[in-house]
């Protein structure tokens, strides 16, 4: 459940930068949007290959709280342009994460019937589909809950509409710290399983 939230929550980064641009009356419409999209698309070839290489909720956590700094430093630098299109930017890399994560989700379903793992996990055997599909609908869900409270908030307040968001994704990374699963291969001290 928390996984999932989060896969909503690190979407949401870049999508928030194209609802928060509307509180900023120097930028464009869809600026901000296409910074964060770039962003993603550079996070994706830069950090993207992290997800292999660290712990799965360590990477889950860093990249809740880079978008939470994102968030942050747009709440800050609000009528800054260079502030917010940095921190549009930084939402995007943030963003690059949600693909990521829900790949190990995916990996943790398909490996939970014990042939990997000492002890299977029966409450998803035979459940695999149903169990992504419950992931994906919860990430959409709360893609959706944040991106109507935003734009709900933004006219009335850009700073709360950005703290809002921010520290939801705060409390996630936490969660997500003691909630992801560690990999027994990591915690083994063995190459990565191919």
């Amino acid at each position: 459940m928390v996984s999932s939230t989060a896969l909503g929550v690190m979407l949401a980064f870049m999508y928030l930068m194209g609802v928060l641009g509307g509180g900023v009356p120097a930028i464009l419409p869809g600026v901000l949007f296409a910074l964060g999209a770039t962003g993603q698309f550079v996070g994706a070839i830069v950090v993207g290959p992290l997800w292999w290489h660290v712990q799965p909720r360590v990477m889950t956590a860093a990249m809740l709280l880079t978008g939470a700094a994102a968030l942050g430093l747009f709440a800050m630098t609000i009528g800054f342009v260079p502030g917010s299109l940095a921190a549009a930017f930084l939402a995007g890399v943030a963003t690059s994460g949600n693909f990521q994560a829900l790949d190990k989700i995916g990996d943790w379903v398909d490996l939970a019937d014990g042939r990997r793992f000492r002890q299977p996990m029966p409450a998803f055997d035979g459940h695999e589909g149903r169990t992504m599909g419950t992931a994906i609908v919860i990430g959409v869900s709360t893609l959706f809950v944040l991106l109507t409270a935003v734009e709900l908030l933004v006219h009335v307040s850009p700073v709360l509409a950005a703290v809002l968001p921010a520290t939801v994704a705060v409390v996630l990374a936490v969660a997500s710290w003691f909630t992801t699963p560690m990999n027994r291969w990591w915690a083994e001290g063995r190459l990565r399983p191919t």
